[in-house]
């Protein structure tokens, strides 16, 4: 369905309505998994494992903030997919997304740019939605994250296992065989243990990745956005208005939207901090706070590719062009 774009006062709309039909998120289908029956999902098997094993219990606590993490994350992401054409054609409105025009063409000097045309602003918008929307990438990510999630069950494998598994005389004994031998051992006994706690298996094996999977997706169009904001200066001339009352150049909305990418990582980021903190009073996570600590890097990670890096890359490009306008003003002065 298209997006109802609200207006500022003031600002032109693009007369092209297919702004209105940016989809961050193509497809009802994946929409309605991704917004309604995901989230729904979660809640029910929060409540569930709630009374399964009891909310007082500390693994469960924590799933349930994992959980109540992963809801939030969807809900930042939703508003940030509504705010992006909206953002978009303000600053196309404002005249900041603007004709690439050199000062040298004014014989006055000054930095004289033409707002880029309705056709200009609706290819780049549809170049984003390609981008969020690629096979490609969307099924790299959902993959990398399945696996990060996946890694728990991995983390408690390897925790039965010798420090240097090649000391094991299982894994010591002879060739191939012997090493796949052991290794399929390993995991026979941890998946009869899974299979005696089946809310853990389910968890380890198939939420887990489910969730990683479809946080990828999300993790894609966060860096997507990121990237197409760094190369905002070379899809248009960015002017921006000295004079506006945000006293960013009429830039406060792309920082806006930005901000929703900080906001997202902020929320794991204070999950990953609060266990690493509370997990070793709890024998129960305790075992996992080792993991938290490696898995803490990613947030940080994504930060500086889809926050920082961005808004760093319009900063420069802001610079380089106050300038050379000063170097062609002091030029013309001579």
């Amino acid at each position: 369905m298209p997006q109802e774009i609200e207006q500022p006062e003031g600002v032109p709309f693009c007369p092209a309505s297919n702004v209105m039909d940016f989809q961050g998120v193509k497809g009802n289908k994946h929409r309605l998994i991704l917004y309604r029956f995901f989230p729904l999902g979660l809640t029910a098997g929060a409540v569930i494992g709630g009374l399964w094993d009891g909310f007082d219990d500390f693994y469960t606590t924590f799933y349930i903030t994992f959980i109540a993490a992963t809801l939030f994350t969807i809900w930042l992401f939703k508003e940030m997919m509504n705010e992006i054409p909206s953002t978009m054609n303000i600053l196309w409105g404002r005249g900041i997304l603007a004709k690439n025009r050199s000062p040298s063409e004014n014989s006055s000097g000054e930095d004289v740019s033409t707002q880029a045309s309705p056709e200009e602003f609706l290819r780049f918008m549809k170049e984003l939605e390609m981008s969020f929307n690629s096979r490609r990438y969307q099924i790299l990510f959902g993959l990398i994250f399945a696996v990060i999630l996946l890694s728990g069950s991995a983390y408690e494998i390897n925790s039965w296992m010798e420090p240097d598994i090649s000391k094991d005389l299982l894994f010591n004994a002879g060739g191939w065989e012997t090493l796949l031998g052991a290794a399929y051992l390993y995991i026979s006994v941890y998946i009869t243990y899974c299979l005696a706690n089946p809310l853990d298996l389910l968890i380890g094996f198939v939420v887990g990745p489910l969730v990683g999977f479809l946080l990828g997706l999300i993790a894609w169009r966060m860096m997507a956005i990121g990237l197409q904001i760094s190369r905002l200066d070379k899809k248009f001339d960015l002017t921006p208005r000295l004079k506006d009352p945000d006293k960013c150049g009429g830039l406060e909305p792309l920082g806006n939207l930005c901000l929703y990418n900080a906001k997202i990582l902020g929320v794991w980021g204070a999950f990953l901090v609060l266990w690493i903190i509370l997990g070793p009073n709890y024998d129960a996570i305790s075992f996992y706070v080792p993991l938290l600590k490696y898995l803490l890097a990613l947030p940080f990670l994504l930060a500086l590719a889809s926050f920082f890096f961005p808004l760093w890359g319009v900063h420069i490009a802001m610079l380089e062009k106050k300038v050379l306008c000063c170097i062609i003003y002091l030029s013309l002065e001579k």
